[in-house]
């Protein structure tokens, strides 16, 4: 377990890729924060880490959110005191056949997009959140 003792973010993680990041990370012994819109989803993808025998936490959190991804930072670090990792899966996307897309649709597609990469270029500043702790591991 290459992991043990370090903790994972995953955004997206209720589902699809994020979902299966989720386990492998869990397999190699870190403690997740499962981190989705779908509060649902999250929490079984959590209760099932956990029922392999691994930590696990749901949150809430919708990656266009200062305000939520805030919350989720310090839910991370008051459950794990630490995050080593951060997964920056989560994004949107719009499921109709390509020539029933609005314009608002394509809207969504490109904040999405640009979201995205505004997360990972964000999640940096996350990372400040930890580091003493990380220092430490």
């Amino acid at each position: 377990m290459r992991l043990n003792g370090m903790t994972a973010v995953v955004t997206g993680g209720a589902s699809g890729m994020g979902e299966s990041m989720v386990y492998a990370l869990a397999k190699e012994g870190a403690a997740i924060v499962v981190v989705d819109k779908n509060l649902d989803g999250a929490d079984a993808v959590a209760s099932n880490v956990e029922k392999e025998g691994g930590k696990a936490i749901c949150v809430r959190a919708d990656v266009q959110s200062t305000e939520d991804l805030d919350a989720m930072a310090n839910e991370a670090m008051d459950t794990f005191r630490q995050v080593n990792i951060l997964v920056n899966n989560a994004g949107a996307r719009v499921i109709k056949g390509f020539l029933e897309h609005t314009k608002e649709d394509w809207d969504i597609i490109a904040r999405s997009g640009a979201s995205v990469l505004e997360v990972g270029l964000e999640s940096v500043s996350y990372t400040h959140l930890t580091l003493p702790t990380n220092r430490e591991v």
